[in-house]
């Protein structure tokens, strides 16, 4: 683990692999940390990939470098952090994967910045938004925090307990036994970072 400094963050930066493999950005998603990937990496490791996984803004021990920066939550805003974080890197051209948040980020990225990627590989649950939930009864299900967010007594009580929060969407998403009580108590360390409710609602 190292932190690397960039123009607006300071990043947790969990960097693995052969020291002479191909590098390759690995994007975490919401609520989630950097822990998701390491099944991934250790297979990605051994056919001589060097993974770089960023602690996203508001997350872990990545903190802002000034009190005044906006808290901004977009997916542009997290694209940014991931090329400034390259350029402190001495990268220019590696391949990124994200999920979800981190697929938000990468996606972005290849919109503004298409020169950046080699290659892109994403995963995001997206559905539309103006379908009535009569026709889309399990993404209303999964993305009912989506729609409490928008009343101020629903931001006071993230606010309140951002764990229990996160929680609830790893019930809400998760299959049965994809993870246990230990596995959610570690990854929700990540979520007691200052900036963790802000980001999040902004977001």
């Amino acid at each position: 683990m190292s932190l690397v400094q960039t123009p607006v963050l300071e990043i947790e930066v969990e960097q693995d692999g052969p020291h002479d493999g191909r590098p390759l950005l690995l994007l975490h998603g919401w609520p989630d940390a950097p822990r998701e990937w390491r099944p991934v990496a250790e297979r990605l490791h051994e056919r001589g990939w060097r993974t770089i996984v960023p602690t996203l803004r508001g997350s872990g021990v990545t903190r802002f470098r000034s009190a005044d920066a906006p808290r901004d939550g977009r997916g542009v805003a997290l694209a940014a952090d991931a090329i400034d974080l390259l350029d402190a890197l001495g990268l220019d051209r590696v391949p990124i994967a994200g999920h979800d948040w981190g697929a938000r980020a990468a996606y972005t990225i290849a919109a503004v910045a298409p020169e950046r990627p080699l290659r892109l590989s994403r995963w995001h649950f997206r559905i539309n938004r103006a379908a009535p939930c009569r026709s889309a009864r399990r993404p209303c299900r999964a993305f009912w925090y989506q729609w409490l967010l928008y009343l101020d007594a629903a931001a006071r009580a993230v606010a309140a307990d951002p764990i229990v929060f996160a929680r609830l969407q790893w019930d809400t998403w998760s299959p049965p036994g994809w993870f246990d009580d230990d596995d959610f108590e570690v990854t929700a360390r990540s979520f007691t970072n200052p900036d963790w409710v802000a980001i999040t609602l902004n977001a």
